[in-house]
């Protein structure tokens, strides 16, 4: 296989679907590529036609820093979406889900996470964070179950506490009125 094809091999199988996963989890286009893309494309025309082995060096060159700078993006796409998560179900909650066993589960997966993104391996830490999400999407049901029993009591002591405080005002002031 030549490098032409080579190159374009490695946008269809890394970058396209890099570029899929971001904007179907963002839901907008990932503005920072928008001027790599046609300069990548834009060499490798060029090496069609002048036969220039530094054209195709500069297109790959280019390839390579959409692939650092995408995996980047889609890595932080996962972070953003697993500290939402970890907002809305706190650690009591994950804890109630399946017996601790999801927390313990998802705990080590995380970690792993981090460490991956903190040795500069992107694509494996985008890799365990699929993981993640598939684990967190099987246990949803359960997790929204106890993370709204969970809200619902709270919800209920908040609202009997300000209903107890209202009516103790609402008696002190009818007292001194009196």
């Amino acid at each position: 296989m030549n490098r032409l094809q080579s190159l374009y091999k490695r946008y269809q199988t890394e970058l396209r679907p890099l570029i899929i996963d971001y904007e179907s989890r963002e839901e907008e286009f990932l503005e920072s590529i928008l001027d790599d893309v046609p300069f990548m494309f834009d060499n490798a025309a060029r090496y069609t036609q002048e036969g220039t082995p530094e054209l195709l060096k500069e297109a790959e060159t280019s390839l390579d820093v959409m692939l650092r700078n995408v995996r980047s993006e889609v890595l932080y796409s996962y972070l953003k979406s697993d500290n939402k998560y970890r907002r809305r179900y706190d650690e009591d909650v994950r804890n109630a889900i399946n017996g601790g066993e999801f927390s313990r589960k998802y705990n080590k997966l995380r970690n792993d996470a981090v460490m991956a993104t903190e040795a500069g391996n992107t694509a494996e830490a985008i890799r365990i964070f699929k993981q993640i999400e598939q684990l967190r999407n099987q246990h949803r049901p359960t997790a929204m179950s106890v993370g709204n029993l969970r809200q619902g009591f709270i919800g209920f002591i908040v609202e009997l506490i300000v209903s107890i405080i209202i009516s103790i005002v609402i008696g002190i002031v009818i007292a001194k009125t009196l």
